[in-house]
């Protein structure tokens, strides 16, 4: 099965381009870099293009790396800690 077609006047000398994975992982960035360098080395992208796309990446990783994470859960309480999550507070029974 031929994978998909495009209109190269359409496209243009953007077509390698627009064949790279988005930078909205860490698979996808290295996946990215890959495709940039393999690019460079058969001449589908310039120097100039190939060292911007290279920058993009690791642009990318540095806003991945600043996204705050996932809150831990709280896990166990420490000896003489008390954990409200997982210990709510008893209703006095009289």
């Amino acid at each position: 099965m031929p994978g998909p077609t495009f209109d190269s006047v359409a496209v243009g000398d953007d077509l390698p381009a627009l064949l790279l994975p988005p930078l909205d992982s860490y698979e996808n960035i290295r996946d990215f870099i890959a495709c940039v360098t393999r690019g460079l080395v058969l001449d589908s992208f310039n120097f100039r293009d190939g060292k911007e796309l290279l920058y993009a990446a690791q642009i990318a990783v540095s806003a991945l790396r600043a996204q705050p994470r996932a809150a831990k859960s709280p896990g166990r309480p420490r000896k003489g800690e008390t954990n409200e999550e997982l210990d709510p507070p008893q209703s006095e029974a009289g």
